[in-house]
Formats: C-alpha cells, structure tokens, sequence
C-alpha cells in the first residue's frame, strides 16, 4: 500500500508541470503571437 502510495505521488506533480501554463510560459508564448501577427501584417503590406 505504502510503495503505491509512494508511486503515486511521484507520478501526480507530472501531468501538472506539463499541461498547466505557467505566467512565464504564457508571456513567451503571446509575444510569438504578437510577433507573428506583425510578420504577417508586414508580409500583406509588402
């Protein structure tokens, strides 16, 4: 029981440090957007 329990709190922190957006990784990843959407606008424009 107690080797399952064990088992069990290592896997539980994983799926959270995958799927779950952190404030930094949001901030990268709007500034591509942003980044992006210029590239376009320019590439209209050009």
């Amino acid at each position: 029981a107690l080797n399952k329990k064990d088992h069990r709190g290592c896997d539980s922190p994983d799926p959270d440090t995958s799927y779950v957006l952190t404030p930094h990784t949001e901030e990268k990843y709007k500034k591509i957007n942003e980044e992006f959407d210029n590239m376009m606008r320019n590439h209209k424009i050009a």
